[in-house]
């Protein structure tokens, strides 16, 4: 017997770079796959930046496929809302039974769940505008 279930909701967070706790925070549950955030740093093709990195927790027993798709507000301005069911800001997650998954913009697949910040030491030519907000919208969970 095959039994597939689809859920589909939206919810949206603020997040501050200026205040890195270290702490997660708790975004959303989705039919038993917690998902949590945080602003942490990273070092990335050898500068210093702020991502916004998620940590997802399957706590069903069967495995999971998230799908989404993410606004990203930057300065507290919408910067994808005309775009952003478009394929660049589609996101794919599948979690085994009980599997945690946290992203990580330096690993070759946790990159395209986590999101760019800001740069933290800013040079000529760089933008010094701020991520401030994300929403996932059209989140399923397929069992």
């Amino acid at each position: 017997m095959f039994v597939l279930f689809i859920s589909i909701s939206s919810f949206g967070a603020d997040v501050n770079s200026d205040t890195l706790t270290g702490n997660w925070t708790d975004y959303r549950n989705f039919d038993g796959v917690k998902v949590e955030y945080r602003m942490q740093e990273f070092e990335v093709h050898g500068r210093m930046q702020n991502w916004l990195i998620f940590r997802f927790t399957n706590l069903n027993a069967t495995e999971v496929k998230c799908t989404w798709n993410i606004k990203l507000f930057r300065d507290n301005q919408c910067e994808n809302c005309h775009s952003f069911e478009g394929e660049e800001f589609f996101k794919s997650l599948t979690l085994e039974s009980n599997q945690q998954f946290v992203s990580d913009p330096n690993l070759v697949n946790g990159w395209r769940i986590s999101e760019f910040g800001n740069f933290i030491t800013i040079v000529e030519g760089m933008t010094d505008s701020k991520l401030t907000g994300f929403e996932m919208v059209n989140f399923k969970t397929i069992k």
